[in-house]
């Protein structure tokens, strides 16, 4: 289970907001990063979702290991970060009745 992540949006108090209402939970500002919010889940894992302002980077190194650069936003992209997993192929298997097959699971997809 993912239980924390960093995504950029245009506008990160707005999308704090709507993801929070989602998870049943709290947007807050983060300071670490000014103009960036934090959507809380409020569970017992601290589980949530920074929210960026667009072409916000994120820099290792430094006296705290890292730090935010800010660019000119791209346009769409990738999140900044997201699960330290690989993502799963997609793939299908037939199924026996020989109809469109069905979705492997990650285990049987990396299996096979």
């Amino acid at each position: 289970m993912i239980h924390h992540l960093s995504i950029a949006a245009r506008d990160p108090q707005h999308v704090a907001a709507v993801l929070a209402e989602i998870m049943g939970g709290k947007a807050v500002p983060f300071p670490p990063n000014p103009g960036s919010h934090f959507a809380l889940q409020l569970d017992d894992h601290g589980s949530g979702v920074e929210v960026y302002p667009a072409g916000t980077e994120l820099r290792p190194g430094g006296e705290v290991r890292g730090g935010f650069v800010r660019k000119e936003p791209r346009g769409f992209g990738p999140p900044i970060s997201r699960s330290a997993l690989p993502p799963a192929p997609i793939q299908s298997k037939p199924s026996p009745s020989g109809k469109a097959g069905t979705a492997l699971t990650a285990t049987e997809a990396t299996s096979t």
